[in-house]
């Protein structure tokens, strides 16, 4: 049989239909993708927001043109003011500040747009992407009138994040003027349109979702519920808040606290949400008891000859705060789990910056505003310049903590809490990577070696009163048993003891004069704070969702948002 003859035209027309349907596949394959969008709001007394959105984008030419635009309808009277950004602009090293113009005209070519931005129509912000490829932007602006006065609260219902194309990680972090002091008690809080959380991180509210939004796919809508009194918003809306709250919750999860209507298959199923914290919590305890760990703690201390009532007085000049953690938590009866022991570490190295001169606590406030309260902050004293190797010993893991600290207070060197959040959350796989270091086991030799100095160094700091008065010339020695106090646990409980025994230690050292102003304490709070934007925690969703107290969000409801509208290449 004869094989078929193909004609030129015939070949040209299938290699042109196939070679269309490679370039439709390789548009759906290949359209613009945001990576991540970070969108931090500060709230300002009058109800202003100054909003910063920090944009990695991989934009393609299939849906991409000459510029990206966010768009913010229904802003009713809000206004998107103070517009500045910066971003990559071809054949430039780092990110460069753009033009920002009053008029923006959407047919300008892709080459007149570069380096530039603007606002159109009165709430797109636009801005040249420069070239096709993935690059970060940077833009800020003040969106006016953000909170609102309404009869009985103050608060908004905003859609900070709506776009036409997809995102595949994005948070919204929001955090008040120093004037202002939000928290649990004063401010209630829901988030619409995305699977994701929304909990505390210190005095901030972070937002997060769990995975790709946008393009259809959902959005991040925030509603939070201030106290009369916290903000003084310029504008009145006539509104009642009851009725922006009740339009927000219709076909949301907390739609009804009432449960009256539940059938016997759903209150069972609810019954098991409820306690399921609660059996999830006892398995570890189950686990300790069933593996018998008690009695083969008990047994390892026997052999290394550890036991109550033995003093050891001495700090070993080869000791390790990390593998002495690793000790601790081999030998500890309830050792199980490594979050505590990892913030000790951290509150540890942090003294010994203190104690060094690296880094200390200061009282500060905001000079540009007016009557703002200060703030006890981290200032940086020696900032590194060059990113240190990470290593295991204890120098090399204090330098790292160091290198985090100066690159997260910014040009002023003073770190308020927001801003390690913020940082921490655009480095998340560095930080996950030096908690695992602080995880690191010690050896059975270094464990024979060192375990039972160690246990009975925290008896003698557990007993500190009972010890004789020390002299001026042992300061040096104090500074490390508060270093190692932070280590067991015990840093408030030594402190206070070391005031009775000889108070002028908290005059005569660079640690102790810091603790004098601040108290152990906050080295507590710091370090807890710095593991939590290091590694949030997964919390459960709780109960009592329309409360304004529940960590997650809600697919579905916040209506009568304000913003929003998409956005993306064009």
């Amino acid at each position: 049989m004869k094989e078929p003859k193909w004609s030129p035209p015939a070949v040209r027309w299938g290699a042109l239909t196939f070679g269309c349907l490679l370039l439709a596949l390789s548009s759906v394959l290949q359209a613009s993708t945001v990576k991540r969008l970070d969108v931090l709001v500060k709230l300002l007394p009058n109800g202003d927001g100054l909003i910063e959105e920090r944009w990695d984008i991989d934009v393609t030419d299939s849906d991409a043109k000459t510029e990206w635009y966010v768009a913010h309808r229904n802003l009713g009277q809000r206004n998107i003011v103070d517009l500045r950004m910066k971003g990559y602009v071809p054949d430039a090293k780092d990110l460069v500040a753009f033009e920002t113009l009053d008029d923006w005209d959407v047919d300008w070519t892709r080459s007149e747009k570069t380096g530039r931005c603007g606002i159109n129509n009165g709430n797109e912000i636009c801005w040249g992407f420069g070239d096709y490829g993935r690059h970060e932007y940077i833009v800020n602006y003040r969106l006016t009138n953000l909170v609102q006065a309404y009869d009985t609260h103050d608060g908004f219902n905003h859609c900070f994040i709506d776009m036409n194309v997809p995102i595949e990680q994005a948070n919204v972090t929001l955090f008040a003027d120093s004037l202002v002091e939000l928290n649990d008690s004063n401010t209630l809080r829901w988030a619409f349109g995305y699977h994701g959380s929304i909990e505390w991180q210190g005095d901030s509210l972070v937002a997060t979702s769990d995975g790709t939004i946008g393009d259809g796919e959902g959005r991040m809508i925030l509603m939070l519920q201030f106290e009369k009194g916290l903000f003084h918003p310029t504008l009145q809306n006539e509104k009642s808040w009851e009725e922006v709250k009740r339009r927000a919750l219709e076909g949301s999860d907390w739609e009804s606290d009432s449960n009256d209507d539940l059938t016997i298959g759903e209150w069972i199923l609810l019954i098991c949400i409820i306690f399921s914290p609660v059996i999830l919590l006892m398995l570890p305890f189950i686990w300790w008891v069933v593996s018998l760990k008690p009695l083969r703690v008990k047994l390892k201390r026997m052999r290394l000859g550890i036991a109550n009532g033995n003093y050891h007085r001495d700090i070993n000049e080869k000791w390790s705060l990390v593998k002495n953690a690793g000790v601790l938590r081999n030998l500890s009866y309830f050792s199980l789990f490594s979050g505590k022991q990892n913030k000790n570490i951290i509150g540890a190295l942090l003294m010994r910056l203190v104690s060094s001169g690296q880094v200390s606590f200061v009282e500060w406030a905001d000079i540009k505003k007016k009557n703002a309260k200060p703030k006890t902050c981290l200032k940086i004293e020696c900032p590194l310049k060059d990113k240190p190797e990470m290593g295991t010993s204890d120098e090399a893991i204090q330098q790292r903590v160091l290198w985090f600290l100066t690159k997260a207070s910014g040009s002023d060197l003073i770190l308020q809490p927001h801003e390690f959040s913020s940082w921490a959350s655009w480095h998340r796989d560095e930080m996950n990577s030096f908690l695992k270091v602080l995880d690191t086991k010690a050896d059975s030799t270094y464990v024979n070696e060192n375990a039972k100095d160690l246990f009975e160094l925290r008896n003698f700091l557990k007993d500190f009163t009972l010890m004789e008065e020390r002299h001026v010339k042992e300061v040096v020695l104090w500074d490390e048993y508060l270093v190692y106090a932070q280590l067991f646990g015990l840093a408030k409980q030594v402190s206070e003891e070391m005031r009775k025994v000889n108070p002028e230690y908290f005059k005569m050292s660079q640690l102790g004069r810091n603790l004098d102003a601040v108290d152990t304490s906050y080295v507590a709070t710091w370090s807890s704070s710095f593991y939590r934007a290091a590694h949030p925690p997964v919390e459960s969703s709780g109960s009592g969702g329309s409360s304004g107290h529940r960590s997650s969000s809600s697919f579905g409801g916040g209506g009568g948002f304000s913003g929003g509208g998409g956005g993306g290449g064009r």
